[in-house]
């Protein structure tokens, strides 16, 4: 028996039947990793029957811990790959950490880069007079017309919404808010009844008066969450996130809703990555503001 192969095996994540496995083939196997029980051994030691066994090993051949030498006459020799999967995995942590820490700067690069391009192909006949920047046709009721206001809109400068021409409704009208795209109708009578920008807490607490989810189902951040891989815990997570560092500065917003969906679309927070052709996953910044949520829901302090 390996005493060093059932250490390292024995915190190893993964299904409870090719767990098992491993683990019979660990206690049988030499410092080298090699062992040569039967099929029939290895079902006779975990309780399981032989079909069973055979498809746990190909489990762990398939995530790569365990090679199998087929015998001529006698049993097939295993080789335990333990270190070498541990040895993955670190290179795949460090990539994938190098990968996140390289992901604000080239977000923020591309972004520039799109916002001075759509300035700089604008036709300068449609710009109102005296406008320092085109009017953006997507931009909520909280942000400036200027394209660049998209990562971090600034409500604190009353704004008149531009017609959009065509009477398109924005995406943040499907939950009951109004967009910059046309403050007409039912719902920008009652934007302008309530007045403008609110500061988050006084929000949420009309959303609560009014019977209003702050963040409803149909909500076009779970769409966008959806298309790119992310999760509804992640959103979850954000949104906790979102209150916090936003709650207690008093800063005031017209639309909070499309704030926070600038906040998910941004990562803002740092709080996942993207692997390609992977969902989202929790960064070490999503995995920090995890604990400190659990600990806050143990003490009662959940918000």
């Amino acid at each position: 028996m390996s005493t060093l192969l059932m250490g390292l095996c024995w915190p190893l994540q993964m299904a409870p039947t090719p767990k098992a496995v491993l683990i019979s083939l660990a206690d049988q196997a030499n410092d080298q990793g090699y062992c040569w029980p039967s099929i029939a051994t290895l079902a006779e030691r975990t309780c399981l029957c032989e079909r069973t066994v055979r498809n746990a090993v190909r489990a762990l051949e398939a995530m790569g811990l365990l090679r199998t030498d087929v015998g001529a006459m006698k049993s097939n020799r295993y080789v335990l790959r333990v270190r070498e999967y541990l040895a993955g995995l670190e290179r795949q942590r460090a990539a994938d950490q190098a990968a996140q820490a390289a992901q604000p700067a080239a977000q923020a690069a591309a972004q520039v880069a799109g916002d001075v391009s759509s300035v700089a192909n604008y036709p300068r006949q449609q710009m109102p007079p005296g406008s320092r920047c085109p009017p953006a046709a997507d931009a909520g009721e909280g942000g400036s017309s200027c394209p660049l206001t998209i990562i971090e809109p600034n409500t604190n400068t009353p704004h008149t919404p531009h017609p959009s021409g065509g009477g398109r409704v924005g995406p943040a009208e499907s939950d009951g808010s109004v967009s910059g795209q046309g403050g007409g109708g039912e719902a920008g009578r009652e934007k302008r009844k309530r007045g403008g920008a609110l500061a988050l807490e006084t929000w949420l607490e009309r959303c609560r008066v009014d019977g209003e989810k702050p963040v409803p189902a149909n909500d076009p951040v779970f769409r966008y969450a959806e298309t790119v891989g992310i999760s509804e815990e992640l959103i979850a997570l954000c949104w906790r996130e979102f209150k916090r560092r936003y709650g207690p500065t008093g800063k005031t917003q017209a639309d909070w809703r499309r704030k926070f969906r600038n906040a998910v679309e941004g990562n803002w927070f740092g709080l996942w990555f993207v692997p390609a052709g992977e969902p989202a996953r929790l960064s070490s910044k999503g995995e920090q503001a995890q604990r400190y949520w659990a600990a806050q829901d143990a003490g009662g302090q959940a918000a």
